[in-house]
């Protein structure tokens, strides 16, 4: 058996250990149990490198005087010749199969969507108010805010703005609020209220009328946070024609229209027939026009 034979014989890894004693490059895996490329081109330069070291040794033995003159290029030319394609191809493949080790495998695209969220059923929506019901109550009350002011107060109550609430409450809903302007008054009257009879309306307004003279004047009538209705609402209402009504946790708080107030709210031009559009009512804040 020849020595090619013989190499041939031998596995990648025993061949890649002759090759590493003799310096011979050799593309292998990392492991350096396998070879990476024609084990034919591994062994043709094994068997160079074998020749050449094979020659140096019998130069060695020979005399010195004996050693032909061109001894110093003869060991140039028999030593082991590296190859630099191999080189960089064992270089490049161990630089990939880093990189192969190193990268994080891709996960699939079904693990890096989010999970789908779950739509909450929609609650059924409340009936939506017309912006033009909303307009006339609050032009209605505007102008019976200004005869009742005439009436009841000689026009000195200053000119209060007027919204609509969407409250659920039906009686006597009316709320007076100082507005951010020194003597500036905003009245809330609840939906409840509107959609009644005018004059029950104008009654509750009215009510609220009371209040902003109160603050006015500086009377003390309600207490508790202006829950309580006391005595002094009970004889403002009561002097401008209202019939008031006692409840033990409110006090004075029920007012209704007496038939004088009535024949007044008509002899100053109110229509006493005249209806308002009923407004849904809803627990949300004031709708202004």
């Amino acid at each position: 058996m020849t020595r090619e034979d013989a190499l041939m014989a031998m596995n990648g890894a025993t061949l890649i250990g002759v090759a590493d004693k003799l310096g011979v490059k050799a593309a292998c895996n990392k492991t350096r149990t396998a070879l990476k490329e024609a084990k034919a081109n591994v062994i043709a330069r094994i068997l160079e490198a074998e020749a050449a070291l094979a020659a140096q040794e019998a130069l060695a033995a020979e005399p010195e005087t004996q050693k032909p003159a061109q001894t110093a290029e003869t060991v140039t030319t028999a030593a082991p010749v590296e190859e630099p394609e191999a080189e960089e191809t064992t270089q490049e493949t161990q630089a990939e199969e880093s990189a192969a080790v190193e990268k994080p495998k891709a996960k699939p695209a079904q693990e890096n969507l989010a999970p789908a969220k779950k739509e909450k059923p929609k609650k059924a929506q409340e009936p939506a108010v017309e912006p033009a019901e909303v307009t006339a109550a609050v032009t209605a009350l505007e102008g019976i805010f200004d005869k009742l002011n005439d009436l009841y107060f000689d026009s000195l109550l200053p000119k209060a703005a007027i919204a609509v609430r969407r409250a659920t409450r039906t009686y006597d809903c009316c709320s007076v609020k100082k507005g951010e302007t020194e003597g500036q008054y905003n009245i809330e009257v609840c939906a409840g209220a509107i959609g009644k009879p005018i004059k029950e309306t104008a009654a509750s307004l009215l009510h609220a009328m009371v209040h902003l003279y109160c603050a006015e004047m500086d009377i003390a009538e309600t207490c508790q946070k202006g829950r309580y209705h006391n005595g002094k609402f009970k004889k403002e209402c009561e002097d401008r024609d209202l019939i008031v009504e006692y409840d033990s946790a409110n006090g004075f708080v029920h007012t209704l229209p007496s038939e004088a107030f009535a024949g007044k709210l008509k002899a100053a031009g109110v229509d006493l027939n005249m209806a308002l559009a009923a407004i849904p009512a809803k627990k949300k804040g004031p709708e202004r026009a």
